[in-house]
């Protein structure tokens, strides 16, 4: 016994079956089209509540039509995907591992870091690889030395949404960064 091949897609009809057509089976047969389209549409719903809980939402969010007919209970494709567009894109989330680089979390906490080289006793600005939307709850500064026989030290003196200030003291060193924000 063979099982229907599933296609992700959603078929805008249910064939009913009639008393004039005749009993046929196999892939193609007219017995097996309306099971192939209820198939079809149960893989694509399968394949809309997993992106649904990928992007945090529930499973109840999303049978919530928002322009339903009037007495009619049936959920079309354009009902469902409009239901679904308020989602958002999983393209969104994003993440670059880079020196300076970042990661965008499905939350909306955003890791990012990176390395400022020092160039002597001055006061450097630098920029995160893209702007924190809302707040920065942190931001730590660590140093790697090049010349251990000297004293150096690191200053944090500001950071934004954007961006922050540094003040270094011995050219060559490398100071590390690491901000968490959303």
């Amino acid at each position: 016994m063979a099982g229907i091949e599933e296609e992700e897609t959603w078929d805008t009809d249910v064939y009913q079956l009639e008393t004039t057509d005749p009993v046929q089976g196999g892939p193609d047969g007219v017995d097996n089209v309306p099971h192939k389209a209820l198939a079809n549409r149960t893989l694509w719903l399968k394949a809309q509540l997993l992106l649904k809980g990928l992007k945090g939402g529930s499973a109840t969010q999303l049978f919530k039509v928002k322009a339903g007919v009037a007495g009619d209970d049936a959920v079309n494709k354009t009902q469902m995907e409009s239901a679904l567009s308020d989602v958002g894109d999983l393209s969104d989330m994003g993440t670059s591992l880079a020196e300076d680089g970042y990661m965008k979390l499905s939350n909306g906490l955003i890791l990012q870091w990176g390395v400022v080289n020092a160039s002597g006793a001055t006061t450097t600005d630098f920029l995160y690889p893209i702007s924190f939307v809302n707040g920065v709850f942190n931001l730590s500064v660590t140093m790697q030395r090049n010349d251990t026989s000297t004293p150096s030290y690191r200053q944090l003196m500001t950071f934004s949404l954007t961006g922050a200030t540094i003040h270094t003291y011995n050219s060559g060193d490398k100071y590390h960064w690491l901000a968490i924000g959303y």
